[in-house]
Formats: C-alpha cells, structure tokens, sequence
C-alpha cells in the first residue's frame, strides 16, 4: 500500500477529527481549528494519506524559545494518530516531523504509554531529565473517584458513545478559599496579562529559558473557541508586584472520567520559587474540589521542582512510562530550560468539560 505524506490544510479537518475521534482524542471545530492554525506557526502538521483516504495526522505547534538574548524556534507535536492499516506510517510521519525544514529543536511532552517507545526509535532522549516519567496528582473530591471507579466498571468496553457522567456542572471559584493567603489573587482582564509579561521578561532576563509567554501570545492561549471555561489564572505578588503565577485548566479526559483541573503552567522568579510554587499549588488544591474537581494534576515536572511540590498536602508522585521526550539542537542554550505542559501541547488539547449554562 504507497503512503504519501502532505501539509494539512483546514479542509482537512473533518477527516482529522474522525482520526482523533477513533483515538479518543478531543476533535475540534471548524473555528477551533481556525484558531489553531493561526498560532501555530507556518507548519501546522502532516497528513498521511493511502488508497482509502486519511490514515494519519501529526500535529506541529512551533513556538518561540527564549534564552537570554537568544531567540531559539522549537516545534512540539500533538495528537498523532496513525490507523492500523497504515503499516509504517507513524515511521513516515514522525521522520518528517523531526526532520523538519529549519532543524530546529523538536520535543513531545504529552506521550503516552503506547508511544513513549516509539520515540526512542528516532533519537529522543526522555526529557525533562530525571522527571521525564514524573507526574503529580491531588486528589480533592474521592466520591467522584469512586463513582469514576463505577462509571468504567459499567462501561467494560470503555465506549466512547456512554453518557457524559459528572455533567451540568458550573465550575465556578470560590475566592473565599484564597483569604487565607493574601499573597495570592485571582488574575483577570487585560491589566493582569501586562503584569505577567513583565514577569516573563524578567525571568528571561535572569537566565531562564522560556517559551513565549508575553500578552499577545497569552491572549492567543486564552482565546481558544473550543474552551467551555477560561483557565484559572493564580498570581502571588509581594506587596503590588507580581512574582509567580499559575495556569490550570478543567478538563475530562473521556465521557467517563471524572472533572480533572490540570496545571498548565507555573513560572516564577528564582528568588522565590521555593515559596511561591508550593503556595500557588496548595491555592489550586483548595479552590480544586469546591470547584467541582476530582483532582488536581500535573503532568509534567523537572527535576527541581518535583520536591517543591512533593511535599505539599496530599501529593502523589506517579512514576511510570516517560511523558516527554526531546531532540535539541541547541543543548548548550536549551541546558537551564524548565519546561511546563504549556510549553508542550496540554494547553490546545484538553478535552473541555461540558459546563451548565
């Protein structure tokens, strides 16, 4: 069977969605893949086509490194996908998107337990190193486990076609929970997005290697058409200014799953890291099961930060197949360089949490 490879284009985006549908990976809608398409830079993704039509996709998301006064480029893939009748496709695909025009650095930082091996293959090395296969989990709502623990046991096939459990909820924060840290604030509007591109800057200015994180590129993040919900934004300020922050987003991974609030980010100045990354995380845990959440979770963590977090109340650290893996040109400029999930793709492809209105 020949397979042939091509750029994806938005007229793709039916037959990609019926991929990701297959793979249980959230579709997206015409406007949601506009959105896409406009921020991911100038080479969003393949296609892998045989005889039949559209057997695989490999999403491509390129973004802007900074290290000190460096601008480095670097692209993340997401949601690959590669029917089973497409023998040697992911092999196809996964080429193409290393080798990439411009050999720029390329990571995945969201694999799973199927494909984490197949990365190894081409030249990955597990990354970020010594928490490549690291991940911590708060548990906030154990009735919603249980009754999660019973939705799969009723579903034995894992259908995707079961009902929506732990639907019509509202989300909402309840900022009562955050009197006791008065250093933490709810960040809103467009005020809050200056104040975070100042911390941006300024924690490039003191050495660390960052995706980028100033207003217009954070505007883009928080636009995305598909999202039911904003991500919750957490800052800790000392006096007026802003120090740390936090993103998180609610998310259901499946029909099944339990509401899951993920953290997508966390940056802060190396002054205060050891106090204000902790006290971010112990906000998010609060506010997590008032708001309707079974847990807080992260995916991803470097070695530095893992005992940060470790020990804050109700930590789980999960250790099992690598979640991330990276090829970088630019080791030497790239050696200091902390990656969160926003920095891979977790904050574009949560599944959304259905909401009540």
């Amino acid at each position: 069977m020949d397979l042939s490879i091509r750029t994806f284009r938005e007229e793709d985006a039916a037959a990609v969605n019926a991929l990701l549908d297959w793979a249980w990976f959230p579709p997206r809608s015409q406007a949601g893949w506009r959105w896409l398409l406009a921020g991911c830079g100038d080479e969003p993704g393949w296609i892998l086509e045989d005889d039949q039509g559209v057997c695989g996709f490999a999403g491509n998301f390129r973004q802007r490194l900074h290290a000190g006064r460096e601008t480095l480029h670097a692209a993340t893939g997401h949601s690959l996908v590669v029917l089973p009748r497409a023998r040697g496709g992911s092999r196809r695909i996964l080429e193409v998107y290393r080798d990439q025009a411009g050999g720029m650095s390329t990571f995945h930082l969201n694999a799973n337990a199927l494909s984490a091996p197949i990365y190894r293959k081409f030249g990955y090395v597990p990354f970020p190193p010594g928490a490549a296969d690291a991940k911590l989990v708060w548990h906030t709502r154990r009735s919603d486990l249980v009754i999660e623990k019973l939705a799969w046991k009723l579903t034995p096939d894992g259908s995707k076609r079961s009902r929506e459990w732990f639907a019509g909820r509202r989300y909402r924060v309840a900022s009562s929970s955050l009197r006791r840290t008065p250093e933490i604030r709810v960040l809103e509007g467009a005020d809050a997005l200056d104040a975070m591109e100042r911390l941006f800057r300024a924690a490039v200015d003191e050495g660390q290697v960052l995706a980028a994180r100033d207003a217009a590129a954070l505007a883009w993040r928080l636009s995305d058409p598909d999202a039911t919900l904003a991500p919750l934004l957490l800052g800790w300020f000392d006096g007026e200014d802003l120090k740390a922050w936090t993103m998180a987003q609610v998310s259901k991974t499946c029909q099944l799953d339990a509401p899951t609030l993920e953290i997508i980010d966390l940056l802060s100045l190396d002054e205060v890291r050891a106090r204000a990354l902790p006290a971010l995380v112990e906000a998010l845990r609060r506010l997590c099961g008032p708001m309707g959440c079974a847990r807080l979770r992260l995916n991803l963590v470097t070695e530095d930060v893992l005992p940060l977090l470790a020990q804050t109340d109700g930590a789980v650290v999960r250790r099992r197949h690598a979640h991330g893996h990276a090829r970088l040109r630019e080791a030497e400029a790239l050696r200091t360089w902390r990656p969160t999930p926003f920095d891979g793709d977790q904050g574009f492809t949560q599944r959304p949490a259905p909401v009540r209105a």
